[in-house]
């Protein structure tokens, strides 16, 4: 149901990740000289069920729901920090994922976690509260499905590009303010992604549209919800 309020393989090298929040924070001078940033994360993985987040071999979270979204953790800022996740599958626990990461000073991400067949995969974003376009909300659509393309309709007009490739992050679009009736779909199929929501969307304001796999036994649907950037 949609809720409108809301691998080891790979080091991302701090310049990498520096030309990242360069180019996509809208909120002022980038700087990494050591104090804390925040992160949340979104559980987006069907390998195993609830995640447990460890930072720097301490764990920050604990029980993180498939689908669900975590509040935000302060996490040192201006040195390597070692981000790692594991799920609880029967009595022993699953190592999902584990990366490095240089945060900026007060700076908020949101790490995406997500792979079925695709494994250790953690996926940052730099979070952006700000629309960037003037007197327009703003979308960006986070397809976390491993297979899936959809499709994502606002008041009867397509939102963004007709066809969102499975396991894309694409980049904000602007999105008309007040009531919105959103409805995301299988665009292979033309069918409903969950259910139709209505929403109401602020002037200036960001919103991240998140997209994922839930698993069932051996099978695997689809789900969605939106969340405003804050």
């Amino acid at each position: 149901m949609a809720n409108a309020t809301r691998t080891s393989r790979n080091v991302l090298s701090a310049v990498i990740l520096g030309a990242l929040l360069l180019t996509s924070c809208q909120d002022g001078v980038v700087t990494f000289t050591g104090g804390t940033a925040l992160v949340r994360v979104f559980n987006a993985q069907t390998k195993t069920g609830a995640l447990r987040l460890v930072v720097d071999s301490a764990t920050v979270l604990e029980s993180l729901a498939n689908g669900a979204l975590s509040n935000t953790i302060a996490v040192p800022s201006g040195t390597y920090v070692l981000v790692e996740t594991y799920g609880e599958e029967l009595a022993a626990p699953i190592r999902i994922a584990s990366q490095r990461y240089v945060m900026a000073d007060r700076q908020s991400y949101t790490i995406v976690v997500r792979g079925a067949t695709i494994t250790d995969y953690l996926r940052p974003i730099v979070d952006t509260s700000r629309s960037p376009f003037p007197d327009h909300a703003a979308i960006k659509v986070i397809n976390a499905a491993e297979e899936t393309f959809v499709t994502v309709i606002a008041n009867d007009s397509t939102l963004g590009e007709s066809i969102v490739d499975a396991q894309t992050v694409m980049p904000f679009v602007p999105a008309a303010t007040g009531a919105m009736r959103i409805r995301v779909l299988d665009a292979d199929r033309n069918t409903p992604i969950s259910a139709d929501s209505t929403v109401v969307l602020e002037r200036g304001v960001c919103y991240y549209l998140f997209v994922y796999d839930i698993r069932t036994g051996s099978a695997t649907t689809q789900r969605w919800f939106l969340w405003k950037v804050q």
